[in-house]
């Protein structure tokens, strides 16, 4: 047995309790969680916005050590670090064939064959496949990837989500170029990992734009050169950091609906998150239509310490702004 929180109905509080993992089958991996990340799309699943079948334990963005494997489990070993991977690629679709995995059609298919009970025998369906709001899991082997030496698997949580969405944004959708100038709606976990993204790809200006004053020096250390407060004049702002054109990429990182940014901005489509169905790929011409939402919630951080009981989780995501998220208690 080991404890979990885990969503008994469709909007319904998070739920604390033990649950009873079934040993790993062939081509599966046990894992005692040492991080998980709450997402804005854990906060959808719980209240219907997205569909999970329930009772269902949530948790998509985690990592954490390798405590036995299946037989025909070839990449892991017991006392391996790993993060997860909520939404494996299939390799056969016609985007994997393109090598762009991440927008493979089937990458929720078939994963989550590995179900908890209750102690009175209620099954746990697998959230987003991966389950990592609990003390342990188990998933199939292509949900979790080798965590190189000496990165903290209380960081590398955040590879589970967060920053791949952010960096996907950057470099596979919107593909900025050097020089290039890029404002961030929304200084949370996911516009942190585009901030540090965009400064990766060379661009000149990188503009964080965010309801709150306390999110100025993150942002300027994620990478941002400018921070813009959130009000009536923030278009003229951006305009006027920008020597009057208006930047060339725009991304919405935060809970509510896109902002439409300032007039002549381009959006960057983001890499589609668990809280988006697809991600169209992109070309550079200014006629196509862009996808700008992450939609992601604003948040200091997003990682998480492995949950016990009585505390509260160790980074939550911040409510203000629109569509602030809340988090468990344990």
């Amino acid at each position: 047995m080991v404890r979990a929180a885990f969503l008994p109905a469709t909007g319904s509080a998070l739920t604390t309790g033990e649950i009873d993992l079934p040993d790993p089958g062939p081509g599966q991996v046990r894992i005692r969680l040492a991080a998980a990340g709450v997402c804005h799309s854990d906060l959808s699943l719980t209240n219907g916005t997205m569909a999970v079948p329930v009772p269902a334990v949530l948790g998509h963005e985690g990592a954490g050590t390798v405590v036995s494997v299946g037989e025909g489990v070839t990449s892991v070993a017991p006392g391996d670090g790993v993060v997860l991977n909520w939404a494996p690629s299939c390799g056969d679709c016609g985007a994997c064939g393109r090598g762009e995995v991440w927008l493979c059609r089937n990458a929720l298919a078939g994963a989550a064959r590995v179900h908890a009970h209750r102690p009175d025998g209620t099954v746990l369906h697998p959230g987003l496949n991966v389950a990592a709001f609990a003390e342990e899991t188990v998933v199939e082997e292509n949900c979790v990837l080798p965590v190189p030496d000496g990165v903290p698997l209380t960081d590398a949580a955040l590879l589970g989500c967060a920053v791949l969405t952010g960096y996907g944004a950057v470099h596979h959708n919107a593909r900025v170029r050097q020089g290039e100038s890029v404002v961030v709606f929304g200084v949370g976990g996911v516009g942190l990992a585009v901030l540090q993204s965009a400064r990766i790809a060379g661009a000149g200006a990188v503009i964080a734009v965010d309801v709150s004053e306390a999110k100025r020096d993150l942002a300027h250390q994620a990478g941002a050169t400018e921070f813009v407060l959130a009000s009536d004049t923030t278009a003229k702002e951006i305009r006027a950091l920008t020597g009057g054109e208006g930047p060339t990429w725009r991304s919405s990182a935060w809970g509510g609906p896109p902002p439409s940014g300032p007039p002549g901005s381009r959006p960057g489509a983001a890499a589609a998150p668990p809280s988006s169905a697809s991600a169209a790929p992109t070309s550079r011409s200014p006629s196509t239509p862009w996808n700008s939402s992450t939609g992601a919630a604003p948040s200091p951080a997003a990682s998480t310490a492995t949950p016990t009981p009585s505390a509260t989780c160790r980074s939550s995501p911040s409510t203000s702004g629109p569509g602030g998220s809340t988090s468990p208690r344990w």
